[in-house]
């Protein structure tokens, strides 16, 4: 993990480039060494906006959140499946045709699929 402190991590999501500019006619009355602690927070903040956006790049991450959202809509498809297969067997017409259609549809694909 690197070094960037979790204030810098904060303000790198928070902060917008307008931040960083020097007001109009105002003078700049800091210290040398102000000014090179203000260089060394802004260099922080941005590296901790260039470890963010790496990590959102990162092909990685990308293969994991996308295996993780089809994991939830089938998990999400399973419930709704049994939750329509518990209705049909409970007697409710509305699931009871649903249920029906679907297994007509999949006899109809397979049927289609051997007599080509």
């Amino acid at each position: 993990m690197s070094n960037i402190s979790e204030e810098a991590r904060k303000a790198a999501a928070e902060k917008t480039a307008a931040d960083y500019e020097a007001p109009e006619g105002v003078k700049d009355r800091r210290s040398a060494a102000e000014v090179r602690k203000d260089i060394e927070r802004v260099r922080e903040e941005m590296a901790a906006s260039v470890n963010e956006l790496a990590n959102r790049l990162d092909p990685t991450v990308f293969a994991d959140n996308a295996k993780a959202a089809a994991f939830d809509k089938v998990e999400a498809a399973r419930a709704r499946a049994q939750s329509l297969a518990q209705n049909a067997a409970a007697g409710d017409m509305r699931a009871v045709v649903l249920v029906a259609g679907a297994v007509l549809g999949v006899v109809a694909l397979i049927a289609r699929k051997l007599f080509r």
